[in-house]
């Protein structure tokens, strides 16, 4: 049986900025709807890999027209994500994964909106992917994480196992374990956004407003490895890595409270726990300057995240939508410690100094 993965438990970055209300919601909107155009681009320029969608006006298959329909004889038992992208930014996004073509199309029949307004992506889709792996390019370094199974682990920060993160300084490899296979996947990845031809740089700086970073391509990247251990790039950001500070990721922890983790966002916080679980959100009491902990954040968390002196998760990743949501807000974040839910109890007062890899009990 096909995968199914809800819709309402797939949450963009920009639908968490849009939580934030911060003034860049509909670039980060626009940039994130526009992003296989961008892989299209790299695809034909440069062979980049990516999950090449098959793309029709949203009423060809909502009326079934007869062009869709001859589409949907060949394909209808292939695997896919069906994705509404707009003409208008203000517009949302609507997504679904996991399902068959023809599985997905009583989804798209029950949506209520302005099919005018829209494209539909039916993109390809596998259950089984290998690896995931998150990196940005930026002058000071090459920095990102890289896991066993799909990209939502490390985007979405529910990961249950330790993500390995990995550092390229243009000359040296750094990784924070060994694992020969994840780092001939990254070594692998990374090469194939290097372009070395200026005649293509200057085409790519032109068409894309592609920035070049010792002949790598500057931006946010996201790509799977699938079964047929064939790299797969799914996302190219040309805004977000240039909010994150990558000098700032570290792994901290405390043997006292056997609590270990990726550093999210740097800074120091005291307060007392408050552990807040997703059907609690709305109804236990997070007083102001409270630490903050949970197994993972969604968006509904937003307004303790706001309150919160610190932030603490079971699982996550240093570029998880969480932690950069952290970063946005200025607050502490310590996030994959595993057992932060088991080890810290409400009321425990604590303390974080990233500067001095401290975590400890104070109470």
């Amino acid at each position: 049986m096909s995968k199914v993965v809800a819709d309402n438990k797939l949450f963009s970055l920009s639908e968490w900025y849009q939580g934030l209300g911060h003034a860049t919601t509909n670039e980060f909107r626009k940039e994130d709807n526009d992003k296989r155009e961008r892989l299209d681009v790299l695809f034909f320029e440069i062979g980049l890999r990516y999950d090449k969608p098959d793309k029709f006006p949203a009423p060809v298959v909502k009326n079934r027209t007869p062009e869709f329909l001859e589409y949907l004889e060949k394909n209808k038992d292939r695997l896919c994500a069906f994705r509404l992208v707009p003409d208008d930014e203000a517009l949302p996004k609507l997504r679904m994964r996991g399902k068959t073509v023809a599985e997905a199309l009583p989804w798209l029949d029950e949506q209520n909106l302005d099919f005018s307004h829209y494209r539909l992506d039916i993109v390809p889709h596998t259950d089984q992917i290998k690896w995931s792996a998150i990196f940005l390019v930026k002058p000071e370094g090459i920095v990102g994480e890289i896991i066993r199974g799909g990209h939502s682990l490390l985007t979405m920060g529910n990961a249950t196992e330790q993500s390995l993160l990995f550092q390229f300084n243009y000359q040296t490899w750094k990784f924070s374990a060994p694992d020969p296979e994840a780092e001939a996947i990254i070594k692998q990845g990374v090469s194939q956004i290097k372009v070395e031809d200026s005649k293509v740089q200057e085409k790519l700086a032109k068409e894309l407003k592609a920035e070049f970073i010792n002949n790598y391509i500057g931006g946010y990247w996201e790509f799977t490895v699938w079964p047929d251990n064939n790299i797969y790039f799914i996302d190219y950001n040309r805004l977000l890595h240039k909010m994150i500070d990558i000098n700032n990721f570290l792994l901290i922890g405390s043997n006292e409270l056997d609590l270990h983790g990726a550093l999210g966002y740097p800074g120091q916080a005291q307060g007392k726990v408050v552990k807040v679980k997703e059907e609690e959100i709305t109804t236990k009491d997070f007083p102001t300057g409270s630490i903050l902990v949970c197994e993972c954040t969604i968006p509904e968390y937003l307004p303790l995240m706001k309150k919160a002196a610190a932030i603490i998760t079971d699982q996550g990743g240093i570029l998880s939508h969480a932690a950069i949501v952290a970063r946005e807000l200025k607050v502490p974040c310590l996030v994959g410690t595993k057992n932060a839910t088991k080890v810290l109890q409400d009321g425990d007062e604590i303390e974080i100094n990233s500067s001095k890899n401290l975590i400890r009990r104070i109470n």
